[in-house]
């Protein structure tokens, strides 16, 4: 059994500085927030995207204080009714799958998303089940227009970089 934390629980420190205090807490794993409400603090796309050498580096962090990199965390807002915050995460949504493909990482971790109650709603309104029987219309209407099409669409690019969507 491996015990793992996510980034989030000792982010107001240092890389460096939280990855061995996962260690002295006895963690054998990290899961990274890059994006949505995980902000990438520990991992700048553009930086380590951009540079081979940089990533490398950063990868020996890792290895040198003896953590596995479990998954990327990219907990956010997909189906979010405002189109810039949609935007936005999307475009880390990309990049988490692109680091993870150039570290090796095959997971990530993620939220399905909180959708408009109904097309053009401006306000995130996640109907949970058909009952009472006037949200039948809209529990169909969210998960077969727009939870189900855009994780299918979304899953294509995590495959194409070798990596499993694994939602909470």
């Amino acid at each position: 059994m491996k015990l793992g934390a996510m980034s989030t629980t000792v982010l107001h420190l240092s890389l460096e500085d939280g990855l061995r205090r996962l260690r002295e807490l006895g963690a054998d794993a990290v899961e990274i927030g890059c994006g949505g409400f995980e902000p990438p603090h520990w991992a700048n796309f553009d930086e380590l995207l951009g540079n081979r050498s940089k990533l490398d580096k950063w990868l020996e962090t890792f290895q040198r204080h003896e953590l596995e990199i479990s998954a990327f965390a990219i907990h956010g807002e997909p189906l979010a009714p405002n189109d810039t915050v949609a935007r936005e995460y999307e475009r880390e949504y990309v990049r988490a799958c692109q680091l993870a493909e150039a570290c090796g990482v095959s997971r990530l971790t993620l939220l399905a998303g909180l959708p408009e109650g109904a097309p053009g709603d401006s306000a995130p309104c996640w109907v949970t089940g058909p009952f009472p029987p006037v949200n039948r219309d809209i529990y169909a209407w969210q998960w077969e227009e727009r939870v189900i099409p855009y994780w299918r669409e979304k899953a294509k690019i995590a495959e194409d970089h070798g990596c499993r969507l694994c939602f909470e």
